[in-house]
């Protein structure tokens, strides 16, 4: 009886704010959740997390020392992931981020190459683009890992800068825009530790690369890098 009451309760409600897909906008039946199943079986997956020295690495060489690194999706523009990623990053859909960290700890469980990790961390925003936007997405991204893996997640990065942002800089503004705008919470050890850093999307690796820096000045034993997509 229950049950019944309570499908009836939100199919009225479904009449008044219906789900939609976060890629194409269709409505979604009861099953289906922030993707409809079309969207779903055509998001374009990398399969990076598989083998080493993959485009995602090659960003890093002789850069910043990686155990491992990989994204999940490739991120074409005007297509499904993009879409994704602006309704999570400017509409508030915060649950865009914690599907797309469950999806994205369930394909880091099967590597092998990811199967160390203390901890998970995420690309900060500074404070005041925090606030403005209501929260981190890719804070909430490594919560969607850390229901999925059991791997635990720490507030371990500060943005120490509001730079500008990153979207129509090149490789070398990028780099010179991120400099040393990331400090870490020192109250927190990680000494001999094997972490996880995570973001939405790598594109240069400008960011991404800062942030493993200070983590391993911070005395981490290894850092892995994972992102929902890269460009």
């Amino acid at each position: 009886m229950k049950e019944q009451i309570l499908k009836q309760l939100n199919a009225f409600v479904d009449l008044f704010y219906p789900k939609l897909c976060a890629a194409c906008d269709h409505h979604l039946s009861a099953h289906e959740e922030v993707l409809c199943l079309h969207c779903e079986l055509h998001l374009p997956l990398t399969h990076y997390f598989d083998y080493e020295n993959n485009p995602v690495e090659r960003l890093f060489w002789g850069k910043v020392q990686l155990l491992a690194a990989g994204s999940l999706y490739f991120f074409n523009k005007g297509e499904g992931i993009q879409r994704m990623m602006h309704q999570l990053k400017y509409k508030r859909r915060k649950e865009i981020g914690l599907w797309m960290g469950r999806h994205l700890g369930k394909r880091l469980l099967l590597s092998k190459r990811f199967d160390k990790i203390d901890f998970i961390v995420a690309v900060p925003l500074h404070p005041k683009k925090e606030f403005k936007r209501g929260y981190n997405q890719s804070k909430m991204i490594a919560k969607g890992i850390e229901e999925e893996t059991g791997w635990r997640w720490i507030d371990l990065l500060k943005r120490t800068e509001n730079n500008a942002s990153q979207t129509k800089k090149n490789k070398y503004e990028r780099w010179l825009n991120v400099g040393n705008s990331f400090s870490i919470d020192t109250s927190i050890l990680i000494n001999n530790k094997n972490v996880l850093l995570i973001d939405d999307v790598v594109t240069t690796g400008a960011t991404l690369e800062a942030n493993v820096s200070a983590i391993l000045e911070a005395g981490a034993k290894t850092v892995s890098v994972a992102t929902v997509a890269c460009a």
